[in-house]
């Protein structure tokens, strides 16, 4: 053998490279078939169909061939004519089988079954040895030649019924919707007498396009899906939701008017018909079909305690909420991991869906969320679980926080301000999680809080207050890095500090952000005193220290009308207006520019003077309003 290197092994190179690219494509076909082993009356079968051909020239591409080896001659007993080329054709054999395969596997054509198949049986009869040592190569392409044959009946069953082609690519992944559908068709087919789409002679059978049998296929089909409903199983749901879409896709194109309306009319028909059998529920804010509910209960996968042995309906509803539990986990883009030992522990599942009851979230956005922590339904597991404590609510914690980190950093990670962004969304969430505390230790009713946390400058302005007073206190996070609540959030010291501080900002600052948090904190403070136990002298007391502190909030930011508007002044441009009383010591709005047209001298304005009167101070008294101590402790503050 030739060293490879040599001047004489690069000159026999450089030949077979020329011979090889000189080649009519037909010779160069039969020598790749050659190499792969397919018998000689097989390649005289193949060679004059030029969908086989590109398959062919498509797998020389994709094969993993050495540049020093190019196809070069086989002769017609398989035999090669030098040690080179032996070297290069047991190298590439495999290389070769799986690049026409893989060619031929998105392919549902008579000619692609013909390759598959010749390749098969070539293999089978000529190399049998090969497959004693690797047995995995025989199983592989017979259990390929299973699965294709079962692809070409799912799709032949879709035109046949009027699936747009896009629906049959997303129905073809579902193996068991695939297997439901062609068992079916097959049954139908052996009632006309044949069985594959594909015939021996590797042409489609003629008994397909008969019209008596196209019709007995449409109407097993239509009573496999829509006289069936099984409601333990939602296969014959999707396969019905991919029809009647199809033919609504079908009638936006249609040209024909009468034609258009009938596919109109068909898919109309049949959504009513499949919603009258499978209706929608909403269970738990989820809105679902009842027969995907009544599946979703019996396929999960139960790794839980034991429960054999409990109530059957005990038993079933805990398969239950561990399958919703799983569901919503994988909605709010949890760690598929994480789910899995979650849901081995009954208190986190009880904890997350009881957070969730009686809740709605939608899940329909196109745009992907960029932080999944400031997706409604995931604050509302967390934030369910913040004023807890134990082993459950810790693990469930720890492992939010780690499915959201990956999960930003997924979507962010090839963002290159990525560590400035994260940095970013942390301060946020951590300024959202202190809003959150501050309202539980406020009393804040949880109506209430919904309504303020969706406007970002308050929760960052009660957020950040509430931090710094922490900080006073010698700790800076609500949850710690052990996923523990901070102990000191339960000293006496600091709760009482963080309750003057807030009524003493909201009390004193003239802004209306503080006003609307004032009246919010006073409104809960109602519902608060409503519900105490006390007798009916002590709520009277309190509620008139309420109504002091709103006749105080009146004074600094009173109510005015403005352009017909009922509204506080804090929320006027007081650029350009000012809040005065009239002689009735009524508020009212006046234009600073009319104000001080109003208040010119005549006299002045003729010597040149500009004295303007009524401008007030600005200064407002720092001190803390003195009724601030007594109230604290009244108002359980």
């Amino acid at each position: 053998m030739i060293a490879e290197g040599t001047d004489e092994y690069n000159a026999q190179l450089e030949v077979a490279r020329e011979w090889f690219h000189s080649q009519t494509p037909v010779e160069t076909f039969r020598n790749m078939c050659r190499v792969m082993l397919i018998k000689k009356e097989f390649i005289s079968q193949m060679e004059n169909n030029p969908e086989i051909m590109k398959i062919m020239w498509k797998s020389l591409e994709d094969a993993e061939k050495p540049r020093d080896y190019p196809i070069i001659s086989i002769d017609e007993n398989g035999e090669a004519p030098s040690e080179e080329v032996a070297k290069w054709a047991s190298k590439q054999r495999h290389c070769l089988w799986k690049a026409v395969l893989d060619n031929c596997e998105n392919r549902y054509d008579a000619s692609a079954a013909q390759l598959s198949s010749c390749l098969r049986i070539s293999i089978t009869e000529l190399n049998q040895k090969l497959f004693e040592t690797q047995p995995e190569l025989l199983k592989s392409y017979q259990k390929y030649e299973t699965e294709w044959r079962t692809m070409n009946w799912f799709q032949q069953t879709c035109e046949v019924v009027g699936i747009t082609e896009d629906r049959f690519k997303m129905m073809k992944t579902n193996t068991k919707l695939v297997e439901m559908i062609v068992k079916c068709a097959r049954e139908i087919a052996l009632n006309h007498g044949f069985s594959e789409v594909v015939n021996d002679k590797w042409k489609h059978d003629p008994k397909l396009e008969a019209n008596g049998f196209r019709e007995d296929l449409f109407r097993a089909v239509f009573r496999l899906v829509f006289e069936t409903i099984d409601l333990r199983q939602d296969l014959r749901t999707e396969f019905a939701e991919h029809w009647f879409e199809s033919m609504e896709e079908y009638a936006i194109t249609e040209k024909d008017p009468e034609k258009k309306a009938n596919l109109k009319f068909n898919g109309e028909s049949f959504k009513k018909a499949l919603d009258r059998l499978d209706p929608f529920v909403i269970d738990n804010g989820v809105r679902m079909r009842t027969s995907r509910m009544k599946k979703n209960f019996q396929a999960v996968k139960y790794e839980g305690p034991d429960v054999s042995d409990a109530d059957p309906k005990v038993m079933e509803e805990t398969r239950r909420q561990l399958e919703y539990f799983r569901i919503f986990g994988g909605l709010i883009h949890w760690k598929k991991e994480d789910i899995d030992e979650m849901e081995k522990n009954l208190e986190i599942v009880e904890l997350v869906m009881n957070s969730i009851a009686n809740q709605s979230f939608s899940f329909d956005s196109k745009e992907p969320i960029s932080d999944v922590r400031f997706d409604p339904a995931w604050r509302t597991i967390y934030e369910s679980c913040l004023h807890r404590s134990g082993p459950a609510v810790e693990e469930l914690r720890g492992r939010m926080r780690r499915s959201a980190a990956d999960y930003f950093k997924e979507q962010n990670g090839n963002n290159p301000n990525f560590e400035k962004l994260r940095q970013k969304k942390e301060n946020e969430w951590k300024t959202s999680v202190w809003f959150k505390e501050s309202c539980s230790r406020l009393l804040i009713t949880k109506e209430r809080y919904q309504m303020m946390k969706t406007n970002p400058k308050i929760v960052k302005m009660i957020g950040e207050c509430a931090r710094e007073i922490a900080l006073r206190h010698g700790f800076a996070e609500v949850i710690n890095n052990e996923e523990k609540r901070d102990p000191k959030l339960t000293d006496e010291e600091y709760r009482k500090d963080l309750f003057k501080t807030m009524l003493s900002q909201i009390m004193t600052a003239v802004d209306q952000l503080d006003t609307e948090f004032a009246e919010h904190l006073l409104e809960s403070r109602k519902v608060w005193i409503e519900k105490r136990n006390v007798s009916e002298e002590e709520k009277k007391s309190l509620m008139e220290y309420l109504v002091y502190l709103q006749n105080e909030i009146d004074e600094k930011d009173p109510f005015v009308v403005h352009n017909g508007l009922k509204m506080r002044s804090s929320k006027l441009d007081h650029e350009k207006f000012k809040v005065v009383k009239d002689e009735n010591g009524e508020w009212k709005v006046v234009d600073k520019k009319d104000l001080v047209m109003r208040n010119k001298d005549p006299k002045s304005l003729e010597e040149g003077s500009e004295e303007e009167i009524g401008e007030e101070s600005d200064e407002d008294s720092e001190e803390e309003p003195s009724f601030l101590g007594s109230m604290l402790g009244r108002l359980g503050l």
